[in-house]
């Protein structure tokens, strides 16, 4: 998990594939996103909200979206990572 620059917001994802933002302030799950990638090891959500960059336990890489209130679609290709597991 990770913890918005300002602390208003914390991002994890789980073993479903799933990534999701709480409002640190109520406690409420603001935004939650299907991304079908397999479990999830880390989960960063950029400063402004607009993108999110998640580790794949599967395939060890990094993957990057740029998200919608709606979906999140594919920002780059998927990054390699190292095959050591997360760090």
């Amino acid at each position: 998990p990770s913890f918005s620059a300002d602390g208003s917001s914390l991002t994890a994802g789980d073993e479903a594939g799933r990534a999701r933002v709480w409002d640190t302030k109520t406690g409420e799950l603001s935004r939650s996103y299907d991304l079908g990638v397999g479990g999830l090891t880390n989960a960063a959500l950029s400063a402004n909200g607009t993108r999110l960059a998640v580790c794949v336990r599967a395939d060890s890489r990094v993957h990057a979206y740029q998200l919608s209130v709606v979906k999140a679609r594919p920002l780059l290709p998927e990054l390699p990572g190292h095959g050591r597991g997360p760090v």
